[in-house]
């Protein structure tokens, strides 16, 4: 019988989420680097400051996890880790909160012309 790999547990002081991949669902995490940069934050901030700043650029987050599981091999099923360049990496889509902004979102083209 052949040994399974059991995954680490996940440290509670980092913020995780999951995104499906196929039938898949990949575990990831964003750094607080990160967190800290696309919210304009101190470089010491909390933790509750850090979910905050998640909260509010989901969305961002979720679209720079699918742009980095999309240069993945097909069947990837590790653990995705997120930096600030993976954030700045996702291009304006309209309805998405843009890198640094605050949580502003991006300009919907269809009201901006």
């Amino acid at each position: 019988m052949a040994a399974r790999a059991v995954p680490a547990p996940l440290d509670p002081e980092l913020v995780w989420f999951q995104v499906r991949n196929g039938i898949h669902l990949i575990t990831c995490n964003v750094s607080d680097e990160a967190l800290e940069a696309v919210a304009c934050l101190d470089a010491a901030s909390s933790m509750s400051l850090r979910r905050r700043s998640f909260d509010r650029f989901r969305m961002l987050i979720e679209a720079a996890a699918k742009l980095k599981l999309a240069t993945m091999p097909a069947d990837f099923d590790g653990r995705l880790v997120l930096s600030s360049r993976d954030l700045r990496l996702v291009p304006p889509v309209a309805g998405v909160p843009v890198y640094g902004s605050l949580g502003r979102r991006a300009p919907d083209p269809a009201v901006a012309a």
